[in-house]
């Protein structure tokens, strides 16, 4: 029981010094977006984007390798963030069906004071729709429980 306290006391600050934002957007055919990734800590980090298809499988969400019906271009994949400042990435993608995928931003840099290397996977979750914007998270999210 200590132990667990004390990794939920180590990595709380962890948790609310990195931000990824916006957290989910939504597009008509093409998404032309920006994310920002944030570091109010006071270490410098590495951040790795990665993205990934969003799905779900027996009522569970799943992530998998991105699908080839996603058509994706980040502006960069990698960057350093120094203490207490933001970075902004830009993307653009089309699917070939309706589609949401996620840009995982993956911070790492800190270290436990045994050693351990820590790393911390904020996601933006990203839904185009074909015929409108409005409401095609839902629709998507919908459509996972008939396939």
């Amino acid at each position: 029981m200590r132990t667990l306290i004390f990794l939920i006391l180590l990595t709380a600050p962890v948790a609310h010094s990195q931000t990824v934002s916006p957290v989910s957007v939504e597009y008509k055919k093409t998404a032309r977006g920006i994310l920002t990734a944030t570091n109010n800590g006071i270490t410098p980090l590495v951040v790795v984007l990665e993205p990934a298809s969003i799905g779900r499988v027996q009522g569970k969400p799943t992530v998998s390798k991105l699908s080839t019906d996603v058509h994706l271009d980040i502006s960069e994949m990698s960057f350093r963030l120094p203490p207490k400042s933001s970075h902004t990435v830009s993307y653009k993608a089309t699917c070939d069906t309706n589609c949401g995928f996620a840009i995982f931003a993956r911070f790492s840099g800190l270290h436990t004071t045994e050693g351990i290397t820590l790393a911390l996977h904020i996601p933006t979750l990203v839904f185009i729709c074909s015929d409108k914007a409005k409401d095609c998270k839902p629709r998507i999210l919908a459509s996972f429980d008939n396939k």
